[in-house]
């Protein structure tokens, strides 16, 4: 009833955690390097990202405390940090936290939400390209939602499965080892009855011409995705 699209057979646990511990080094797209990203950063205002800007509308950004699960290269940390959040940040992979060392961005951990000070609750908690790669998202997502303060938010960004069907080149599907899921609108819907959220933004933002990104130096590979907000209510 989700409609979810999910490989199958799918990998084992043992090979996607080989994967995601050397992720950056090794299947990463993104050649720059910590200067060049910081440089490429600064250049550009926040607001060019349409998550912060979507972000920016449903709550005050400056002491709002945000958690980036899965941060990469922290660039989205680093935008909000400009903005005057307190940002927190967590990844299984070494290389994400030298990256986020390197743009000032202290607060992280080498994990999963698991792994977090258990009294730390957040006003936004980010899944930004993650869920479409864990084996068993839902686990995650509630450990994601558990984590949201009273009216926070939980923003996710992947790509839409929704399109999947109904497309004539399907460029969103990638079965490979990093994807196991795509989530359409129904997906986030059913999601947000599982974990007892209120949904309160969902976009699809459509799909760009690949053959203009493939070779592009930051490694972007533009996705029909979708952002999806959810709303935690009450005083969990």
């Amino acid at each position: 009833s989700c409609a979810t699209h999910v490989v199958s057979p799918a990998p084992s646990e043992a090979a996607l955690a080989s994967l995601y511990a050397s992720y950056d080094s090794k299947h990463s797209r993104n050649e720059l390097s910590l200067e060049e990203l910081r440089r490429l950063l600064d250049g550009s205002s926040p607001f060019e990202d349409m998550r912060i800007r979507e972000l920016a509308t449903q709550l005050p950004l400056k002491r709002s405390k945000v958690l980036d699960v899965g941060f990469g290269r922290a660039g989205l940390l680093y935008q909000l940090k400009r903005l005057g959040a307190d940002v927190y940040g967590v990844d299984l992979d070494e290389s994400a936290h030298e990256f986020a060392r390197g743009l000032g961005i202290e607060d992280t951990v080498h994990g999963d939400v698991h792994d977090l000070d258990p009294t730390l609750h957040f006003d936004a908690v980010l899944l930004n390209d993650v869920i479409e790669h864990p084996l068993v998202p839902l686990p995650l997502l509630r450990d994601c939602a558990a984590r949201l303060a009273a009216g926070g938010i939980l923003l996710l960004w992947t790509p839409n499965g929704g399109t999947i069907e109904s497309a004539d080149d399907p460029v969103v599907l990638r079965v490979d080892l990093e994807h196991m899921q795509y989530l359409g609108t129904e997906s986030c819907i059913r999601i947000a009855e599982l974990l007892g959220l209120r949904l309160i933004h969902l976009e699809t933002v459509g799909i760009a011409d690949p053959s203009e990104y493939r070779n592009a130096k930051q490694g972007a590979f533009p996705e029909a995705v979708s952002r999806r907000s959810f709303r935690r209510t009450g005083k969990r």
